[in-house]
């Protein structure tokens, strides 16, 4: 399980220069045709944001279908968000470093500030032994409280090793869309099923016809907000 909030796109003056920068190997400048701008209250997620006209799609869309030196622009188009993951998701998310940027939760300061519940934690839907879980959560709680009564290290020290790969953990992300393209030819069909939410959460940002090389998503993705 993910949750991703308060994600931030491309705002119309960067993704201005975005498209300029890429137009400047044609030196064709004048030819951008990108001037509307589809405004928040009309977007279900983040901020404004540029709609791109036929002659800059047409562009963008060729380069993304690209190699890597041609699809470049992609690596100037970023979106920050907050996200919630389990550890073990996380542990996969940090292959990818080029291109993104994280800061997390601190586990020291945010773990002992309150006893755990399943909230905290990713545990599968229907999972047999349920009261495992519960007993796994009692047990972290009793350490958290003599821990918090102590501060005693080796305590911490076994709270930290027997902390199951399911804990959230909250982390802001600055990704570029070429990473993101990355991830998507990487894992799509991969078992994890954090990644399948995340490549779903993709698939309805905006220019994700871009990732996808699809530019009837990013067409379908508009209709209603020009």
């Amino acid at each position: 399980m993910i949750k991703i909030s308060n994600e931030v796109f491309p705002s119309p003056e960067y993704m201005k220069m975005v498209i300029l920068g890429a137009r400047n190997s044609f030196c064709s400048r004048d030819r951008s045709d990108s001037t509307k701008v589809v405004k928040r209250e009309k977007f279900a997620k983040g901020n404004d944001i540029l709609l791109l006209g036929s002659a800059d799609m047409d562009l963008l869309s060729r380069l993304a279908k690209g190699n890597t030196a041609e699809s470049k622009y992609l690596r100037m188009m970023h979106v920050i968000f907050d996200m919630s993951a389990p550890l073990y998701f996380w542990k996969q998310f940090d292959t990818y470093k080029i291109g993104t940027v994280s800061n997390s939760e601190s586990t020291m300061h945010s773990l002992t500030k309150r006893p755990l519940t399943t909230e905290d934690f990713s545990i599968p839907y229907g999972i047999a032994d349920g009261e495992t879980w519960y007993e796994t959560i009692d047990m972290l709680n009793a350490l958290i409280e003599l821990y918090n009564l102590n501060k005693d290290k080796q305590i911490w020290g076994q709270l930290i090793s027997l902390l199951p790969s399911g804990y959230m953990q909250m982390r802001t992300i600055d990704i570029s869309y070429a990473t993101l393209k990355q991830i998507y030819n990487q894992r799509k069909g991969h078992k994890l099923g954090e990644w399948a939410q995340f490549i779903n959460w993709m698939m309805d940002i905006p220019y994700s016809g871009l990732i996808f090389g699809d530019d009837e998503v990013y067409q379908k993705h508009l209709i209603g907000l020009a």
